[in-house]
C-alpha cells in the first residue's frame, strides 16, 4: 500500500480546487465527506485527523494539560501508516 502522503497528494488537487474551505472545521468535515465517506481514503484517517486536532488544541489552550507519551506514540503511528 502506498503511504498516506502518496494517496492524499493524488486526491487532493481535485478536492481543493471545487471545495470552499476556510476553517479547519472545514477542512475537517470536507475530508470526511470527500474521502471517508466515500471510501475514498480509509474511514480511520478521518477519524485520526480529528484526534491529532484535538490534541493540538488541548497542546495550545490548556496550560495544566501534558502529553502522555503513549498518546505521542499512537499518534505518530497513525500519521506514517
Amino acid at each position: 500500500m502506498k503511504p498516506l502522503s502518496d494517496r492524499v497528494a493524488q486526491t487532493a488537487p481535485q478536492f481543493w480546487m471545487t471545495a470552499e474551505v476556510r476553517s479547519h472545521g472545514a477542512v475537517q468535515a470536507a475530508f470526511g465527506i470527500r474521502f471517508a465517506t466515500t471510501a475514498r481514503l480509509d474511514p480511520r484517517l478521518h477519524r485520526w485527523l480529528l484526534d491529532a486536532f484535538d490534541l493540538r488544541l488541548l497542546a495550545d489552550y490548556d496550560p495544566m494539560w501534558t502529553l502522555e507519551a503513549e498518546s505521542i506514540r499512537e499518534t505518530v503511528e497513525q500519521a506514517v501508516t
